[in-house]
């Protein structure tokens, strides 16, 4: 079997993302190993998902600071950390790995390994903000639990895997956890028409005092409003 995944799971609500993660890598023949929180126990219990434990193939205590993953000398192919605090989230982005699950994430950023990060809180205060920018520039992914609707998913689940289809896109998987947008059959490529006649356009940044060029707006029909696609222009720069 290859190198395994590390699946770090947090006190925020939304085990089920964990749950179903952890299937999908079972289902693609993934090992799995899995480090958890306290409260990731206590909520894991509370919303009915204790049998995810199953799903991995060594379980980790959080206070084990001896363990494999604490080592940068430990192959792995990336670690989720699902669904993520912002206690957590903070500690990462601040190199503050007091727990296994923290060290491990550490871990993964200074070893460049995967590091997908699936935070489940709202709304956020600039703070929250602030630890994901920084986190994202010490080249995790910051992948938050938002599922898309364009599936037109028919369950929580289907609503759960639209997320997860993008932490296993990240994770470097082929899978066939949800459709692509393009795969969908339904979609139409929208059919751009000019807009006859020049208009004025801004542009900030050309020398000291915003330029003005005739262009052509390039617009895309879709539904009753046009969409802008583009502007095409007629001379200038």
């Amino acid at each position: 079997m290859s190198d395994p995944f590390i699946i770090g799971i947090t006190g925020a609500s939304g085990a089920i993302y964990a749950h179903r993660l952890m299937r999908h890598l079972n289902d693609l023949n993934a090992e799995v190993h899995l480090v958890m929180t306290e409260h990731g126990r206590q909520v894991i219990a509370f919303e009915g998902h204790q049998e995810l434990t199953s799903l991995a193939s060594k379980i980790y205590r959080n206070d084990d600071m001896f363990a494999a993953i604490a080592s940068g000398s430990f192959r792995h192919q990336g670690m989720v950390v699902v669904p993520c605090t912002m206690a957590s989230l903070g500690k990462m982005a601040h190199g503050i790995g007091d727990t296994l699950l923290t060290r491990a994430a550490d871990v993964c950023l200074k070893e460049r390994r995967p590091l997908v990060v699936v935070p489940r809180e709202t709304p956020m205060h600039a703070g929250h903000f602030q630890n994901q920018k920084i986190l994202s520039n010490l080249g995790a992914v910051v992948l938050p639990a938002n599922p898309s609707f364009y599936l037109k998913p028919q369950s929580i689940e289907d609503l759960v895997d639209t997320v997860l289809a993008r932490v296993l896109d990240h994770l470097g998987l082929d899978h066939p956890v949800s459709r692509r947008w393009r795969e969908m059959g339904l979609v139409r490529s929208p059919e751009p028409s000019l807009l006859a006649g020049p208009v004025a356009v801004q542009i900030d940044g050309l020398g000291s005092r915003p330029t003005e060029l005739s262009a052509t707006l390039l617009l895309c029909r879709q539904g009753r409003r046009p969409h802008l696609l583009g502007v095409l222009v007629d001379h200038g720069w």
